[in-house]
């Protein structure tokens, strides 16, 4: 198989593009895993080793000592691969019963270097929003109480599960608008039922909006990606973005070998770059939300659990 093969291994292809896409846009329930890449780079690496023992070698006996040595060792190799691959949590919360066309959740799939990238878009559903402050609601009881086709987490909370800004729905504040560089955005979904991104600096909230929720660093502002001021640190990311007619859709970004893990914020940008200027997406606005252990993201093909209570839920749903 050629490198720039887009079925080929993530290991085997080139780095600065992207190099895999679900043309179906169906979710592949399974990515090869690291140590495959691993296995066969070492293997190749024994052989090579092997070759070498055997050219500089004028003793029959320790050739096959060596031979014997490398077999057992990569024998055991791909051992270990194998029960890793069976073990993997990922292909365990990823496999799904086989389900009806018409509700298959019709997301992109994508993949840049290490990192796999879910790219679902929203406006087909109905929406309801579900605040966690303090409730310890797993996803999977939202999902069996409010029967939700897309869920993930929302936007950031404090130790004291209080949310980290402004947060209000159903007629219910949680919070005040809290002045940061950081969490500089605002997802208002107003009485219109039209979404918006909007600066936090410069939003002044209304209690007839239907949810409002603070987050943030923005992203993209006005189709214009933004210099954000922090770098953070490595973690899985949850994206909300709308088009240019404001229809929502969510990004979920993280490693497909470590799940809770994923760009750090600079990073997420210049990928976002190449989906809009390589893969043609339609990001107008993006502001990032909740990330890390308290992040996730379901549907019914792909499912990212939380490791710990998200502070809200988006819930998206027929």
């Amino acid at each position: 198989m050629s490198p720039g093969s887009t079925r080929g291994f993530p290991c085997l292809v080139d780095k600065k593009y992207i190099i895999a896409t679900d043309k179906s846009h169906k979710i592949r329930n399974t990515l090869p895993p690291l140590s495959f890449c691993t296995t066969f780079s070492s293997s190749i690496k024994y052989y090579n080793i092997l070759e070498k023992m055997i050219k500089t070698s004028s003793n029959k006996k320790n050739i096959n000592k060596y031979l014997l040595v490398c077999i057992f060792v990569i024998l055991i190799l791909f051992i270990s691969t194998i029960y890793r691959y069976k073990k993997s949590s990922y292909f365990n919360s990823s496999s799904k019963q086989s389900v009806d066309d018409s509700e298959v959740i019709h997301s992109n799939h994508y993949s840049i270097n290490n990192f796999e990238i879910v790219y679902t878009k929203l406006d087909r559903y109905n929406f309801k929003a579900i605040p966690n402050f303090g409730n310890k609601y797993t996803s999977q009881e939202i999902i069996d109480n409010s029967k939700c086709n897309v869920i993930f987490n929302g936007a950031f909370y404090m130790k004291n599960l209080e949310p980290l800004g402004l947060y209000y729905y159903d007629q219910q504040q949680y919070g005040d608008i809290k002045k940061s560089d950081i969490y500089n955005g605002i997802i208002s979904l107003n009485n219109d039922r039209i979404w918006e991104i909007i600066p936090s600096s410069t939003y002044s909230f209304n209690k007839s909006s239907l949810f409002v929720t603070q987050s943030g660093p923005i992203l993209v502002l006005r189709s214009k990606l933004t210099n954000v001021p922090t770098n953070e640190g490595l973690g899985r990311r949850v994206v909300f973005t709308l088009d240019k007619n404001n229809n929502p859709s969510i990004l979920v970004i993280y490693n497909r070998y470590v799940l809770n893990d994923g760009p750090n914020i600079r990073d997420l940008i210049d990928m976002i770059k190449i989906l809009i200027n390589e893969k043609g997406i339609d990001i107008y606005d993006a502001i990032n939300l909740d990330g890390g252990n308290s992040s996730l993201y379901i549907d019914n093909n792909v499912s990212l659990k939380e490791n710990t209570f998200p502070g809200s839920y988006f819930c998206f749903h027929e």
